[in-house]
């Protein structure tokens, strides 16, 4: 961990000094993730700082340099930063133990080579787990079933139940108030259930960055893409757990979990007309 690209900054950060923590001794692993690096603090406690460096590298981070082009991957920007910091903990009111808890946002000082545009930030998170759904099939899989499985148990069917209830129930209660993820896939819900990365999650009334110019548009269309991407992140979850369900039937397993069938919202309409097509 002492060799890390941005080690001053976390060990100046506020959470950090706060929580006392020991380099020397606390493990950390890098995930598939790509720009987030999870240390243990206790069990089922894990602090996430996304932003930290593409962890596949060195390089650390790899810059676009085309002159209208903000690619910059392994660091996270910090207007997104700030915006993903107030969504999460807007979003931690109203749904306990859905999403994580968003702890510090941090610039970073360390003079990078980056197009002047682009403002690096640290974004420090607790999770329950640090494992992703796609851990399930990558290096870390046998930690990551080792946190499924305490969580969900060890019965692969009931596991499949649960996880739908547990994250079809969060989806649809932030699409009852207008909300969208925009973002929904196996890299973004943890093994515990809980929604990552909101960076673009849709809140009416809460500002995009400039360029993300599509904020208010097409909401239809991505409410319903929202729900074919939760199908399908559904689907390949159950590949994972070696279940041979459809989409149309899994669509028909989420009808169990809906209080209304006759809702309104675009999310159910979706799929419920999934669930009406054939095997």
């Amino acid at each position: 961990m002492n060799s890390h690209i941005f080690i001053n900054e976390i060990k100046n950060s506020q959470i950090f000094q706060s929580k006392n923590i020991n380099f020397k001794n606390i493990k950390y692993i890098s995930y598939y993730h790509g720009r987030e690096i999870c240390l243990q603090i206790k069990k089922n406690s894990w602090l996430s700082i996304k932003g930290a460096g593409w962890n596949l590298g060195p390089p650390f981070y790899y810059q676009i340099k085309e002159k209208n082009d903000p690619g910059v991957f392994g660091l996270l920007e910090y207007r997104n930063a700030k915006r993903e910091h107030f969504v999460t903990n807007y979003l931690n009111k109203k749904f306990k133990d859905r999403f994580p808890i968003s702890l510090e946002v941090l610039r970073i000082k360390k003079d990078l080579d980056l197009i002047k545009t682009f403002k690096p930030a640290l974004l420090i998170r607790q999770l329950k787990t640090p494992y992703r759904l796609t851990d399930l099939i990558l290096k870390n899989r046998r930690h990551a079933f080792n946190d499924l499985y305490y969580y969900f148990g060890k019965n692969n069917v009931k596991i499949f139940s649960s996880f739908l209830k547990k994250t079809l129930t969060t989806i649809i209660s932030y699409h009852k108030l207008g909300y969208i993820h925009d973002n929904i896939d196996l890299g973004n819900l943890n093994v515990s259930g809980q929604l990552l990365d909101l960076e673009l999650f849709y809140i009416p009334g809460i500002k995009y960055p400039e360029r993300f110019y599509r904020a208010n548009s097409n909401l239809k269309n991505r409410k319903e893409k929202e729900a074919i991407f939760y199908l399908e992140v559904m689907y390949k979850f159950s590949e994972i757990l070696n279940l041979k369900v459809s989409i149309s039937q899994i669509a028909k397993d989420c009808l169990k979990f809906f209080p209304n069938k006759k809702s309104n919202l675009i999310f159910v309409k979706t799929i419920i007309k999934v669930a009406k097509l054939t095997s």
